[in-house]
Order: C-alpha cells, then structure tokens, then sequence
C-alpha cells in the first residue's frame, strides 16, 4: 500500500518538530542550571529587580504604577512589559522571564525558513539558513538565550525586520511594508538604541528612491519609485506614531542613560585600540569568533565549498541565460542586505564604549546575504539537479542540531560551580531570613567587593526566587560607588550607617578582578575596616565561594 504525504504538511511536521526539541533543551537548561543560580552580569539583574518589584506593586496597587515616575526603562519601555505579561500567565520567576526569548528565536526561525523559500524558490535554502541560525553561537553567549536582557530579543527581531524588508520588495508591497512598520516600532519600544541603526538605512532608501523617481527614464521604474516614495512616507508615519510620544515620555531617562552613563563609564566600558586597524576589524572580529561561533564557520565554509564546486560545475555545463524561473533576490535587495548589516556596525563603532554583545544584532541579514550569493553560485544547477543541495542542506540542519544540543546538554556546570552557588544562596537566605525574623524595614548593606555574584541585586533577586518575599536593601557608600575612589573615612561612614557588613578575608581581588576603583581603593585600608567591624558588629557567618572566604557582621 502506498502512503502518500503532503508535501505542505511534511514541512510542518519538521519545523514542529524543530520547535519542540528546541523548547525540551531550552526549558531543560533553564530548570537545572539557570533556576537555582544567580543572575550573571549587572544588567540581567537589574532587569529582573525592576520587573519583580512591577510586578509586586500590580498586585498590591494595580496596574496603574506600571506609569509612575521611576519605573521607565530607559533602554526600552516594552522590554519589562512582556515579562510582566509572562509573569501573570505563568508566575515570577526566571523561567517566565526568560520564556520570550525562547518564543522571539522560534517565530525569527518561522520567519526567515518561510521568507527563503519565497525569495529562492526552494525548501532546500530555508533548511540551510535555518540550520545557520542554529549554528550560530550568539544564543549562548552574553546577552542570549538565557540572559535577561534585551540584546537578544533585538537581535531575533532585526532578523524578522530584514525578512519583511525583502518581502515587501523594497517598499514597493505596502502590505509588508505596514508590517515592517509595525515590526519596527515593537523592535525600538523594546530596545531604543536600534532607533540609531535604522535612521541612516532609512535616509539611505529616500536617497534611493527618489533619485529613481526623479532620473530614471522608463515610465514604469518611475512609478515603482513613486510607490515606493508614498510607502516609505507611511512606513515613516506608523513609526512616529508610536516612538514619539515615548521618546518625549523617557527623553530626560535616555539622556541620563546613553550620554551622562556612558561619558562617566567610558575609561572602563571602553576597549583599548593600539591602532585605528584593530578598531576597524574589532566589530568584524567578534561576530566571527563570538557570535558565529566555532560549529557556525564550519557550516559556512561547507557551504562556500559546495557553491565553489558547483560554480565551476555550472561554467562547464551551459544554460540558457534567462534561467530564473521566478523573482530572483534582486541587487536591490542585496544592497539593503548590506545596508542592515554596515549601519549598526557604524554606529557602534562611534561609540566610545564598545560592547561585544549588541554587535550581534546582525546575524540574520549577514547569514541571508550569504545565503543570496550562495543562491547566485548555484543556480539553476540545483533546480535540474536538486540532490547535492538536499545533502547540503541536511548536513548544515543536522549541524545545528548538534550545535544546540551541546550547547544545552553538555556545558553542564562544574560541581564546585554548584558548590559556589549553594553557598551564594545560602549566604542571602541566612542574612534575608535574619532580617524577617528581627523585623527589619530594611537591609543597610556595606561590602569591600562587588561582583556580579556578590551585590545587592543579586541578594534581592535569589531571595525573591527562592521565597517569595522582595527585601528592601540600601546599599551604603561602601558596595555601591564602584567608578570613584573611596577614602577610608568615607568606607567607614558607610560601616556606620550599615545593619550587615560582608568583608572578605584573606585574599582580596586585584586589578584584575576588581577593575573598579571604588573596589580597589579599599585595599589599603582593609585592616582597619576589619577592626572596626568586630568592635561594632556581631560575627554572623563564614562562606566561601568562587575562590574567596567572606565574613558576615551584623548590627548588634
């Protein structure tokens, strides 16, 4: 008997099936070694505080202090929002936060699979960049996947934006380009600086298209420019419908944020450039490394192999010259294509305080443009001659595959990074609990070093997680100010106005590990905030963790 599938229906099949592994390792990971440790890097943290406490004040208030003054994320108002939708469906927890982009990486996925086979005719192309994007390292590293932040959030949905921009044929299908529009507008509410990358791509096409409109002899390339012209006057439209009542709303938070912040940060946010070629090569640098990632130029070159072959395959055997059997992808469309990827490289590189993780934003529109050209290489051949190109294409999938499930499953923590963590959560529960049971209003905190796992934001964070509860804590001079030098006078002020004291003892971070001034100030004078610490403070607890012994005071 012979069984007869859908062709269609096969297809939803795989990408359902795609989905639904990835979801098993995602929620997998998420379970057993993201759940139970504290949050990595400053930024993740402070996320998660702002959207607890939201979401505490919904419960007790209502929903009208989501507006109050001092709850604007200046970095993206929509950005707290969704985790804040998350939290009433699922419950407060990282899991929650963290399920979006899980949810931004599958529809990006969906996205781009389904725009390949309209742009090359082929279910062949959309496996292979589908098997790209799950090559690619940037969902594991800082910012991805499992972090809380918006970077990667911004990077699914710059690639669903460069999707729509192809779709909608250079704004000459104003279908799409609404859209893109609104596409655009959700991508600059969640992460305002990409307001910088799309500006210049957009001056750009108005320079385009109106010097075909004006230029051109041919009555029909003029009116393709025409409608372009009124499409782009709508796509601008739709967008400051939205952005400018927000941007009037944050304009004094953005200010503080991406000028004040920045210029005061610049000396240890910055990377130092021997040379104006290093600066130069130093965003190309880190995508390839970082955020291609070792098993991603393992596909590529696999691919460029393939293309070179059947390039030279293609000039030995001959084919009619109007060989496309449909639109092609046009130059116009590669010429966006690099558009989506130079400006934001360009911008960033104005920015004196150069970051590794925002530069990723890039990795659609690069691997689409890689897979265009590999398209050029390759066709017709792979239409008359279709199985090399299925091989191809299910090797890549079968490398992404791989890629994800070792970057889920085998980078499994150490058992003395568990240990540390144990410890870590240990140390916030027994100080949290302390204060509860004396009643506290507040934790008066004061610390000779602060790291990403030893802070108050992290403090809060655990303890939340772990209990339920959102402890108050004011974090003294001592513990707070990391960018200006601390006189001993002023530490010892701090240690006055503190309920809970943490010094470390013995081995204290050098430069390397504690870059910050505030914290290395503090070495010349740890003896004497010691002494003064046991004179005034009851001992509460020794803990060890990443290397370091740490004693724990308490008022008396």
């Amino acid at each position: 008997m012979n069984i007869k599938i859908n062709s269609n229906k096969l297809i939803f099949l795989s990408l359902l099936s795609l989905c639904l592994i990835q979801y098993y390792l995602f929620k997998s990971f998420v379970k057993y070694e993201i759940i139970n440790f504290y949050p990595a890097n400053y930024d993740q943290t402070s996320y998660l505080l702002l959207v607890y406490h939201l979401f505490e004040n919904i419960k007790t208030s209502g929903f009208h202090t989501i507006f109050l003054p001092g709850d604007i994320l200046p970095t993206g108002i929509l950005f707290p929002l969704q985790a804040l939708l998350s939290f009433f469906i699922l419950g407060a927890n990282r899991f929650s936060a963290l399920l979006p982009n899980f949810l931004y990486f599958i529809i990006m996925q969906i996205t781009v699979f389904f725009t390949a086979k309209k742009l090359f005719g082929s279910y062949s192309y959309s496996f292979i960049l589908l098997g790209l994007i799950l090559t690619l390292n940037t969902p594991f590293w800082s910012g991805g996947i499992v972090d809380f932040r918006m970077d990667f959030l911004a990077f699914n949905l710059y690639g669903i934006l460069t999707c729509l921009f192809l779709l909608s044929q250079n704004f000459l299908l104003r279908q799409w380009v609404i859209y893109l529009a609104l596409t655009v507008v959700l991508l600059i509410l969640l992460r305002f600086i990409t307001f910088i990358f799309l500006l210049p791509i957009a001056c750009f096409l108005v320079i385009q298209f109106t010097y075909s409109y004006r230029l051109r002899q041919n009555i029909q390339d003029k009116l393709c420019a025409k409608k372009r012209l009124i499409n782009l006057l709508i796509f601008f439209s739709i967008i400051l419908i939205f952005i400018v009542p927000c941007f009037i709303i944050t304009g004094n938070e953005l200010y503080q944020y991406y000028v004040i912040s920045h210029l005061s940060e610049k000396q240890f946010r910055s990377v130092a450039h021997h040379s104006i070629w290093q600066f130069i090569k130093f965003y190309p640098t880190v995508i390839k490394n970082q955020h291609i990632g070792h098993m991603g130029k393992i596909a590529i070159k696999l691919l460029i192999a393939f293309a070179f072959l059947t390039l030279i395959l293609r000039q030995i055997i001959s084919f009619k010259k109007n060989y496309f059997l449909y639109r092609p992808i046009t130059m116009m469309d590669l010429f966006t294509l690099l558009l989506l990827i130079a400006c934001p490289i360009l911008i960033l590189m104005l920015d004196p305080v150069v970051s590794f993780v925002v530069c990723g934003i890039v990795g659609i529109p690069l691997l689409l443009l890689l897979v265009s050209l590999f398209f050029y290489m390759t066709y017709p051949l792979t239409i008359y001659w279709p199985l090399p190109l299925n091989i191809v294409a299910s090797f890549i999938l079968i490398l992404g595959l791989i890629y994800q499930w070792q970057a889920y499953v085998i980078h499994r923590e150490k058992d003395q990074t568990l240990k540390d963590s144990a410890n870590i959560t240990q140390l916030y529960e027994n100080i949290g609990n302390y204060a509860i049971q004396h009643h506290w209003s507040d934790i008066k905190l004061s610390m000779d070093f602060v790291t990403d796992y030893l802070n108050y934001g992290s403090f809060i964070t655990l303890y939340y997680e772990k209990n339920g509860k959102l402890l108050t804590i004011l974090t003294e001079r001592m513990g707070s100010d990391l960018f200006s030098p601390l006189s001993k006078e002023q530490a010892l002020a701090s240690l006055k106005a503190s309920n809970v004291v943490i010094l470390t003892v013995g081995k204290f971070p050098d430069k390397k590990q504690a870059f910050f001034p505030g914290i290395q100030s503090i070495a010349y004078f740890r003896p004497q905030l010691a002494q003064y610490t046991t004179q005034h403070f009851s001992y509460f607890g020794h803990y060890v963790f990443k290397g370091y012994e740490h004693n724990v005071y308490v008022a008396r």
